[in-house]
């Protein structure tokens, strides 16, 4: 290598021993520098897809982190890599140093700190996926930039959107549920729902007791022939339009507890309305509207 001079001898033979990061005089043996890096990978890949699966590189940003994920920390300004520091080198970084406090330190930041770390807490004890997540704080996002924050809970605002991105992805989580997590009560976080759903104009799909089947079937353990009859049972009933303005999860509970009668499958009304979160005054009332208009003999 040219651009390494041997000092002891001369020589421009210079070779590099990557296994202990040093370079070396071919001539002499003189070690000239003992600190290169090595920017080989130390994983092995033999086709083009495991080359890319493996590449590596900065996380994605994501919205579900205050600053998208692209934090900047000035540390120390008074020492570089060479251990010190030009004076307008340390003033520039004095300023930026400033300026990155201020931004960091704003209401805005704040606001979206406290939001994001409730938003974690929220989807990690509910057991919610990622891309909903993702959703809920772009929800959030847009609610602040419309100023729908000012004089609410950040954790009611914060878990209407969450629940706002779970019925948009249709994971099954109601606002009972979600309310039970955070420290205000069920109609408040109902208010704030309602509220962004007018201000954000929400393009949310209606929900359908079929999607509710299977969570309330593996609280209880039902099988899977069971539960199918159930959606199919339901099916039925919305073609007959007799499930309008009916609870979801009401409509789901019976439909199980119907399917179950004529399975032969001893499960309690008891135990499916716990399961779905109901009364069982709820599903006699469904299961009595449910048998009688489509005429099923049990």
């Amino acid at each position: 290598m040219s651009n390494y001079i041997c000092p002891e001898c001369g020589s421009t033979n210079i070779v590099i021993d990557r296994s202990v990061g040093e370079h070396i005089c071919s001539r002499c043996g003189y070690v000239i520098g003992d600190k290169l890096l090595d920017r080989t990978p130390e994983w092995r890949a033999f086709n083009v897809r495991e080359k890319a699966k493996r590449s590596r590189v900065g996380l994605p940003t994501s919205l579900a982190v205050s600053d998208k994920g692209l934090h900047t920390t000035i540390g120390n300004i008074y020492k570089d890599t060479k251990g010190t520091v030009s004076k307008e080198r340390k003033w520039q970084l004095l300023r930026l140093s400033k300026w990155q406090r201020r931004v960091s330190g704003s209401t805005h930041q704040r606001n979206l700190n406290k939001a994001m770390s409730i938003l974690a807490r929220l989807v990690s004890q509910l057991k919610i996926r990622r891309n909903v997540q993702e959703q809920a704080a772009l929800f959030y996002r847009k609610a602040l930039r419309k100023e729908l924050i000012k004089g609410r809970s950040i954790e009611n605002v914060m878990s209407a959107c969450l629940y706002a991105a779970c019925r948009m992805t249709n994971t099954q989580r109601t606002l009972k549920e979600i309310s039970k997590h955070i420290s205000g009560d069920n109609l408040e976080l109902a208010r704030t729902y309602r509220l962004l759903y007018k201000e954000l104009e929400f393009n949310i799909p209606r929900p359908n007791a079929r999607n509710r089947v299977p969570k309330i079937a593996s609280k209880v353990n039902i099988p899977q022939s069971i539960q199918q009859r159930a959606v199919d049972l339901l099916k039925t009933a919305e073609e007959e339009k007799i499930t309008a303005g009916k609870d979801p999860n009401g409509l789901a509970a019976a439909a199980l507890y119907i399917a179950c009668i004529q399975e032969d499958q001893k499960f309690t009304q008891k135990d499916i309305a716990y399961a779905a979160g109901v009364t069982e005054v709820t599903i006699r009332n469904r299961y009595k509207g449910i048998v009688k208009e489509l005429d099923i003999s049990l």
